[in-house]
Formats: structure tokens, C-alpha cells, sequence
């Protein structure tokens, strides 16, 4: 046992083992072992357990006990076109963030979530990038596509679910011109106050449908109408019939 002061110059070799009792200062490079031949080194805290291990049959630097990593600065891993896989468990068997440096790619892996609480951002004003967003349906998705500075839904799109519904709008190049789907209302409007009406003219395909939102004959019957299309200045009439 070393437990009072002392100094030590030049390369010294410690064979055995030896405990310090007091405060040691080393001004110089401390090398544990050989190459291929390691030696286990623990350091430890101020709680019972609590240690940092280097285990040299693992070739692992381990945090045990509860022992714990603040890191104040910057954490590299690898450098500039060598990386190395990075995985980080949650509490859910299997579930663990990954990055995988073969594939340059970000996973969350065996069930594993991101919860966002704050803004998401993704490019910078004036350079985007493609984002989608894929469901439980092959094929189905939702993309953003930033070289058409639009969404694009892939798949069927649906809005609300049976009996709870909400108003969708859709704009066109004229000021105040819209269609709504009035959920509250279940009909289609016109520029937000009248049932939609298409009207028919010389060389144009359209459709009318009656101010109550029924299509009707002309006699007036509710039960039974018409959609009303005129192509190329012919007009065809679409029979249609409710159930009584």
C-alpha cells in the first residue's frame, strides 16, 4: 500500500497489485495491459454499485450500477465515410432506435415510436425535400413533394370517420370561388352559399342538380331525376331513381 506522497519518474512497470490510498496525479500516458492481453479497470462513484467498467473479455466500455454518461460536448461516431451502427433500448423487448451506417439510414426498430412535441422542420426555406408518410395499405401513402411544392395523397383519402364528418374546401384560380363539403349541412356548396350547380352551355360538359340538393325530373318528383350533361353542345340526361 502506497498512502503517503510519492513521485515517480521516468517509465515505471507495476507487476502485482497495489492499492493507493491517497491522491495521484499521472502527468503522463497510463497504458492497462498489452496489445491483445487486456486488464479490467473500474472506476467508481459515489453511490453504492455504481461504476464504469472497461471489460477487457468484452472488449465493451460498460456504465453499471446506474451509473450514467452526461455529456456535455459533442458525441462523434466514426468519422467522415467510416461509420459505425448506433443503437439506443427502450423498455419494450426488441424496440430500439437505430442508426444504420450501411444504409445511411435512421430506424425505429421492433415497435418503436417517435413522440413530437415541438416543430418538425425538413430543408430550409427555398430547398425541400420528398417526405412520405406510408400506412397499413400496400402502396398507400402520403407524400410530400417539394419539386411540385404540393401533397399528394396515394390511396383512397377519407376525411372524418362514419357520422362525425368535417368540412373540406377546395379552391380555384377565381377570388372567393369554392366548393365546400358542409358536414354539418351533408352537401356539397358553391362558393359557400348555394347547393352546387354546374351549368350547362354550348361546348361544355356540366350538371345540374336542384337549389334543395335533390336531383329532379321535370315534373318536380324528388324520387326520380336527372344528371344533366351537355358535351359539345349535346345534351344527355342520366335517369336516376330513389328508393321509396
Amino acid at each position: 500500500m502506497v498512502d503517503g506522497t510519492t513521485t515517480l519518474t521516468g517509465a515505471v512497470t507495476q507487476t502485482g497489485a497495489t492499492t493507493f490510498a491517497g491522491a495521484s496525479q499521472f502527468d503522463s500516458t497510463v497504458t492497462v495491459g498489452v496489445d491483445n492481453t487486456g486488464y479490467d479497470v473500474k472506476l467508481f462513484g459515489a453511490t453504492a454499485s455504481a461504476h464504469l467498467l472497461w471489460d477487457e473479455s468484452a472488449d465493451t466500455l460498460k456504465l453499471v450500477g446506474g451509473a450514467k454518461t452526461d455529456m456535455q460536448g459533442t458525441l462523434t461516431v466514426g468519422v467522415d465515410n467510416t461509420g459505425y451502427d448506433v443503437k439506443l433500448f427502450g423498455a419494450t423487448a426488441s424496440a430500439h432506435w437505430l442508426w444504420d451506417e450501411s444504409a445511411d439510414t435512421m430506424k425505429l426498430v421492433g415497435g418503436a415510436a417517435t413522440d413530437m412535441q415541438g416543430t418538425l422542420t425538413v430543408g430550409v426555406d427555398n430547398t425541400g425535400y420528398d417526405v412520405k408518410l406510408f400506412g397499413a395499405t400496400a402502396g398507400s401513402y402520403w407524400l410530400w413533394d417539394e419539386s411540385a411544392d404540393g401533397v399528394v395523397q396515394v390511396g383512397t383519402l377519407t376525411v372524418g370517420v362514419d357520422d362525425v364528418g368535417h368540412d373540406v374546401k377546395f379552391f380555384g384560380a377565381t377570388s372567393g370561388a369554392y366548393w365546400l363539403w358542409d358536414e354539418s349541412a351533408d352537401h356539397i356548396l358553391r362558393d359557400g352559399g348555394t347547393i352546387f350547380t354546374k351549368a350547362v352551355a354550348s361546348g361544355d360538359a356540366g350538371m345540374t342538380v336542384s337549389a334543395d340538393g335533390m336531383f329532379k325530373d321535370p315534373e318536380g318528383d324528388t324520387e326520380a331525376g336527372y344528371i344533366t350533361f351537355d358535351v359539345a353542345g349535346t345534351t344527355y340526361q342520366v335517369a336516376m331513381w330513389a328508393s321509396s
